[in-house]
């Protein structure tokens, strides 16, 4: 099995796909993704629907859009707020925040609109652990050297 980035969306997605079924076999969710994911990511989404990845989107860009979609995929730079779901006018039924945190998503504004916001707070694990690591080797050396008497 491929290990996937963001990987706690994507099996809340896997876990929860009820969320993102047609209606009818011949329709498919559609999935706005806002911002950059990893392809083996992508292609996980694709299985559950009709992704369309635009990216940079303005607040305004983002309100014209959302209408037409059933999900979006957001990471730090996009603010999801209460003119986004009042866009999606009831359609848009889960928000991924793709990494830690939700602060950039309005949840009262969510619950009200009746749409489930989940994140993916260990995603970023092994990337910050490993950018911490080569930072720590030289304290570490300083700290084991013997004191001169």
């Amino acid at each position: 099995m491929k290990r996937f980035e963001n990987s706690g969306i994507l099996a809340f997605v896997s876990q929860n796909s009820d969320l993102l079924d047609p209606t009818s076999p011949n329709d498919r969710s559609t999935i706005l993704v806002a911002e950059k994911l990893g392809e083996a990511g992508l292609e996980l989404l694709r299985s559950f629907g009709n992704v369309v990845c635009a990216y940079d989107l303005s607040p305004e860009e983002l309100c014209a859009k959302i209408s037409s979609c059933d999900a979006l995929i957001v990471r730090s730079g996009t603010k999801v707020n209460r003119q986004v779901f009042e866009a999606a006018k009831g359609r848009l039924k889960v928000v991924g925040r793709a990494g830690v945190g939700i602060d950039n998503v309005d949840l009262q504004a969510a619950t009200e609109f009746g749409c489930l916001v989940v994140n993916a707070p260990t995603a970023n694990t092994i990337a910050a652990a490993s950018m911490e690591l080569p930072c720590l080797l030289p304290w570490l050396e300083t700290s084991l050297r013997p004191m001169p008497p």
